[in-house]
């Protein structure tokens, strides 16, 4: 369907749930199709929702793989980016909150300087 279609985010975004919730098995799997597509996702051409929450994705995959410098990467470069217009976005807002939780319930303290900048938006 791509060929005819084009790149799409939403099938991106679907297909990510489906390998997630297959297990750790896929979790490379995931990781490298994520990866493979995140060129295709344009903040400028996309909804901030849509756009941040494919990102939040992408830094879930790695929190589960315990890559934590590679989630807090993908927070401060797509997620929440310091005067981004995309931050008073409801949907944004939750998904950085989102995976800071997932962060701090596993331990990472550096995620928690970053909890103020979302909440005071």
């Amino acid at each position: 369907f791509e060929t005819q279609l084009g790149p799409d985010a939403w099938l991106d975004h679907g297909l990510a749930h489906a390998l997630y919730f297959q297990g750790e098995d896929m979790l490379e799997d995931a990781l490298d199709f994520l990866e493979s597509r995140s060129s295709n996702w344009k903040k400028e051409e996309l909804h901030p929702f849509l756009y941040t929450h494919c990102w939040w994705h992408l830094a879930l995959l790695h929190t589960e793989n315990r890559s934590f410098e590679a989630a807090l990467a993908i927070f401060d470069e797509h997620l929440w980016v310091d005067g981004s217009d995309l931050n008073s976005d409801p949907q944004v807002q939750l998904n950085a909150l989102n995976l800071l939780w997932r962060l701090e319930t596993r331990g990472q303290a550096p995620a928690r300087q970053r909890w103020l900048k979302v909440i005071s938006g």
